[in-house]
């Protein structure tokens, strides 16, 4: 699933890219706030930093860009942007690091609409550390890809899920000299993210060695049913469906120590009517995955006690974890011998 998630990011920036080789006027951007991720209010103008280009050739470095400091990076913009892009480097939500949007379709839109709309949303980038990518990886959210990485930061862009461009009056408004700018800048983005991996010295990452892998964790992994209505079969009837149709398939490993004595964890879970995979991390410990499971593993070697030291009590653990406000009992959960018959996409 993740995988797919991954492949519908860049198809989403890609249908930009189509609309505007064959001129499209189907969906309409109108002023909805850009992929729901950006503030009303509008973005101060950031000036650029002056000259701080990379002393190291590259031939993925922009010629004579338009530099910006953000976040501890540097960020090149297209020097033929110049005047056509609103540039905020000021906002911090999520960690972010630069937002730029189309300066006339910003501009027009709330002309026509007032201050609550927006438009011309081109892109941001955000730094994601551990925790937060792994949140990222649990949610599989739209409109936000990782594509680049450090040895402390995830760096993700954050991109527009319809069609952002907007005229004033334009009809029709996928036509002429502005749309055919506005489809230049789109592309573009795709060398403004080149440029800040080459730039600023960091390692092209797009999460294939969690998407790729067929276990999150080596060593030994137990399948297992999980029937979340065994003990509900009335809602799940309300909701069209009976408790033994609703499984779901649970894949547990042990992410720290193999063999008798290691904890276990929930690593990834299918619902067995649908063909997609969900990557499972503790977000909810507010803790990176490998310090939250090491703490375990040492809280269970110095008592030698831990609901986690069994698949079926980590199971329940997770379960309780995701349904607060639920009742689980140990039929719930059924150890499987091999492998299901049935997989999901990856």
């Amino acid at each position: 699933m993740r995988a797919f998630l991954q492949k519908l990011a860049l198809e989403c920036r890609k249908t930009q890219y189509y609309l505007c080789l064959v001129g499209l006027t189907a969906a309409l951007c109108g002023c909805a706030a850009g992929n729901g991720a950006q503030s009303a209010p509008a973005p101060e103008v950031s000036q650029p930093s002056g000259d701080a280009s990379s002393e190291a050739p590259d031939e993925a470095l922009l010629v004579d860009p338009i530099l910006y400091e953000a976040g501890g990076y540097t960020v090149a913009l297209p020097q033929d942007w110049e005047g056509k892009v609103l540039v905020d480097v000021e906002q911090n939500l999520e960690n972010g690091m630069i937002t730029v949007y189309e300066k006339a379709s910003f501009e027009q839109c709330r002309d026509d609409w007032g201050e609550e709309s927006e438009a011309g949303f081109l892109f941001s980038l955000v730094r994601y550390d551990q925790i937060q990518f792994e949140h990222y990886l649990s949610a599989g959210a739209g409109g936000i890809t990782v594509f680049a990485r450090d040895k402390n930061d995830y760096c993700m862009e954050r991109f527009p899920t319809d069609v952002q461009y907007y005229r004033s009056g334009a009809d029709p408004l996928y036509e002429g000299e502005d749309w055919s700018d506005w489809c230049t800048m789109v592309e573009q983005v795709e060398d403004v993210k080149r440029d800040f991996i080459a730039r600023n010295g960091l390692q092209e990452y797009d999460g294939s060695e969690y998407y790729d892998r067929e276990f999150t964790y080596d060593g030994e992994h137990r399948y297992m049913l999980f029937y979340p209505y065994y003990d509900e079969p009335d809602t799940a009837r309300e909701n069209g469906f009976t408790w033994e149709e609703a499984g779901w398939t649970l894949i547990l490993s042990q992410p720290v120590k193999q063999g008798e004595g290691g904890i276990w964890c929930v690593e990834r879970w299918f619902d067995n009517r649908y063909p997609d995979w969900y990557l499972v991390f503790p977000t909810g410990s507010g803790m990176a995955s490998a310090d939250y499971y090491n703490m375990l593993q040492s809280e269970a070697d110095e008592t030698g006690e831990s609901e986690f030291l069994t698949p079926e009590g980590a199971a329940m653990a997770w379960a309780k974890e995701e349904y607060p406000q639920r009742t689980f009992s140990p039929d719930s959960f059924r150890i499987l011998e091999d492998m299901p018959a049935t997989q999901p996409y990856k």
